[in-house]
């Protein structure tokens, strides 16, 4: 059984409907959308995360209700993260995934059908969630076991060229992970478009020596979704992915890059992005999650 995860404003509406219980089910709360992973600057987590998941409704979550089994409610100290459950893949098929799901534009742009789009690595502001769901959707095709996910939480900050202020900041982050000869491999071009990460690099790369962290189903890409077993497979609605596309070109013309190159086949990872061309790129409408 497959769900499209809801509009806001739908969700809105569902959990005008359980406001009354005091506890939502993973379900319920799987279906109201990807909260957003963005830390704002002067944040601290808690702050983010109250802000984040208290904007999927007029009930609020909170540290003490949080959905049973979620990556939210079940992280752990990342330095004991149990990774029994990541999906093994042959040491020969580490790089070739990576770059699979890295560099393939499999994913139809509404705003320009003959342009394909990659996820978004060049905004790693926010949309992790999207990130991890298209990469998921890339490996199978090539015969690859879709990857479990891997969330971590803190006060998360990554530097990046692909911000203009050189920074990011994240309460929340989430990304494939495969294990393979006994350990566990992030693929995240967000934070390292050369190649795979060990789990533990990864985490310090993203600067919190005390950050939680959950190993979650494939599939599974939104913090408060049901980690283990999976009643359903929720997914990213179009219209946040859209958006996230939309938003992605235009950091491009804001960070000087011609973005008919560098989110086409020649991405920065591959060549040096030439100087910017004309136009101001698409419209881009309100943040949907």
């Amino acid at each position: 059984m497959t769900h499209r995860l809801i509009p806001a404003l739908a969700a809105v509406v569902l959990l005008s409907a359980c406001a009354d219980d005091a506890a939502l089910t993973a379900v319920d709360a799987a279906l109201t959308g990807p909260p957003s992973a963005a830390r704002l600057a002067g944040e601290s987590f808690e702050e983010a995360r109250a802000r984040a998941l208290g904007a999927l409704g007029p009930q609020p979550f909170s540290a003490e209700v949080l959905p049973t089994g979620s990556a939210a409610s079940g992280a752990e100290d990342y330095v004991t993260l149990d990774t029994a459950r990541v999906t093994p893949w042959d040491a020969a098929n580490l790089a070739a995934g990576f770059e699979l799901a890295r560099d393939l534009r499999a994913f139809e742009w509404d705003k320009d059908p003959s342009f394909d789009r990659r996820p978004t690595f060049l905004y790693p502001d926010d949309g992790c969630f999207a990130r991890a769901q298209l990469m998921g959707d890339t490996v199978p095709a090539a015969g690859l076991e879709r990857p479990t996910s891997v969330f971590v939480f803190g006060d998360l900050e990554v530097a990046t060229e692909n911000s203009p202020y050189g920074r990011v900041g994240w309460w929340y982050h989430v990304a494939p992970i495969v294990e393979v000869d006994g350990d566990a491999w992030v693929l995240d071009p967000s934070i390292d478009p050369s190649g795979p990460l060990l789990f533990e690099d990864w985490v310090a790369l993203q600067g919190d020596a005390e950050a939680t962290a959950r190993v979650c189903a494939p599939g599974v890409v939104t913090p408060v979704s049901t980690c283990f077993p999976v009643e359903a497979e929720v997914q990213v609605d179009q219209a946040t992915i859209q958006w996230l596309f939309g938003i992605e070109w235009k950091r491009q013309l804001d960070l000087g890059r011609d973005p008919t190159v560098v989110l086409g086949d020649t991405p920065p990872w591959l060549a040096e992005p030439v100087a910017p061309g004309p136009g101001t790129g698409p419209e881009v409408g309100p943040q949907p999650f």
